[in-house]
């Protein structure tokens, strides 16, 4: 295996929209420092139904307004599995390299149950129903 897991990135909360749109952090800042890109995320909420922000309105105090409007949900994200990528062109050349971190075993059995709401998934061949993940409970194989 040429990927070694290396843990999680920082956790962070994001905000979940009633259709089950994601608001991350970052789209967050933008609208309160009304960075590029934050016309982007504020039409998300407005599409959510919140209201318009006024010209003269303080970005933060719109944005808590916003979020309550569009019946925006808090939801905990434990951080992304980072890896880290042994690189060399032959198998001896990767194995000679070595990664800083410790490398723990792979985190399939650590996946969380995620669900979505209904018809927010397309179906497959996998006999599931729309709208449901496969759900893996930790220390299961």
């Amino acid at each position: 295996m040429y990927t070694a897991p290396v843990g999680r990135s920082c956790p962070r909360t994001h905000w979940v929209l009633p259709g089950g749109q994601v608001l991350s952090p970052r789209a967050l800042q933008k609208i309160r420092g009304g960075e590029p890109g934050h016309e982007y995320a504020e039409a998300q909420l407005i599409a959510a139904g919140a209201p318009v922000p006024r010209a003269c309105q303080d970005r933060s105090a719109w944005l808590a307004a916003a979020l309550a409007a569009a019946g925006a949900r808090r939801m905990r994200h434990p951080g992304c599995i980072r890896y880290a990528f042994r690189l060399g062109e032959t198998r001896r050349q990767r194995a000679a390299v070595a990664i800083a971190l410790p490398a723990g075993p792979y985190p399939k059995s650590e996946v969380l149950v995620r669900t979505s709401p209904p018809g927010r998934l397309r179906g497959g061949s996998s006999g599931r129903p729309r709208g449901e993940w496969p759900r893996r409970v930790p220390g299961a194989a």
